[in-house]
């Protein structure tokens, strides 16, 4: 992930290879919806994140928001996004 921030992405989500902990079905969907409703495709919006600092410090957060919105907030701000799979 490190590696992906170094080369100009300034967000990096991680996906699971070889999950297996009987929710790919309920992920999937999810992402899905993600994807119908906000246009970003990611294979696992509820997994690891890694943020360039600036980005971070510019993101708007409030307590009662979820991991899922993050990727969502920094997409409509047209950065760089990069979907990376990790061994789980």
């Amino acid at each position: 992930m490190c590696r992906e921030i170094a080369e100009d992405v300034d967000l990096v989500c991680g996906y699971r290879i070889g999950r297996k902990d009987g929710k790919e079905f309920a992920s999937r969907v999810y992402n899905q919806i993600n994807e119908r409703l906000f246009g970003l495709h990611l294979r696992d919006a509820n997994w690891i994140k890694l943020f360039r600092r600036d980005l971070a410090e510019g993101l708007e957060l409030r307590s009662d928001w979820n991991r899922f919105l993050l990727p969502m907030l920094c997409y409509n701000k047209r950065v760089s996004i990069k979907d990376v799979g990790l061994n789980w």
